[in-house]
């Protein structure tokens, strides 16, 4: 790497920092030191500018952690800006403790009408809220059934169903109801059709709220 001058100048910290960010990972992509970022929408994982939160993890550092750790970065990447397979353990370990800390924030909990569904997991919603206030779900494994438990699982996974009790004479059924959270998506999202009434609705709800007080208490 060419030799720069301390301290400094604004031209030479831009530089630099663009090189030393790769000496941290990235909080945000979680790319490793060494590796560029990596875009975290549809799934491609293309490689990307790099990230705010990565470049915010070394904005506290002096010029001459600066020039140490561009040069470290440098030393160990290829023109393909990959690591070398002979990368030594903890190369990157004193950059990454004078980094800021990999910090996650908080993931938030979506809101009834924010919450991203399909059209199929928006019909499952709507048959749960109609039919009984339950649907159910598969544990056998035939044609088509891998499927329809994908789509009742992730709405377990989303807080709007239960996790489901085994169900059927074979015990080959999981029952799942929907949840407060859930009759609140039913009532709000803009995929949901809307056959109940809101009193219907409010009866639903409230059956939910004191199922699950209940199973607290248990």
């Amino acid at each position: 790497m060419t030799v720069v001058a301390l301290p400094l100048s604004d031209v030479d910290r831009f530089m630099l920092t663009g090189k030393a960010v790769f000496s941290v990972s990235c909080p945000k992509c979680k790319a490793s030191a060494g590796s560029y970022c990596r875009s975290t929408g549809g799934g491609n994982f293309a490689h990307v500018v790099t990230h705010k939160a990565r470049l915010e993890r070394i904005a506290g550092w002096s010029d001459r952690q600066l020039v140490e750790f561009a040069a470290l970065a440098e030393a160990r990447r290829d023109t393909l800006a990959r690591l070398w397979p002979d990368l030594p353990d903890g190369y990157y370990a004193k950059s990454e403790a004078a980094a800021a800390p990999d910090v996650a924030k908080p993931t938030k909990q979506p809101t009834p009408k924010g919450v991203r569904l399909s059209e199929v997991q928006a019909e499952r919603i709507e048959h749960a809220a109609e039919v009984g206030r339950r649907t159910w779900s598969s544990t056998t494994h035939l044609d088509g059934e891998a499927a329809e438990r994908q789509t009742v699982l992730s709405l377990v996974a989303k807080g709007i169903l239960t996790e489901g009790a085994l169900y059927g004479e074979f015990n080959d059924q999981r029952e799942h109801r929907l949840t407060p959270f859930g009759w609140q998506v039913y009532r709000k999202h803009r995929l949901i059709i809307r056959r109940l009434s809101d009193e219907e609705i409010d009866a639903g709800e409230a059956a939910a709220s004191a199922s699950e007080t209940t199973q607290e208490d248990q």
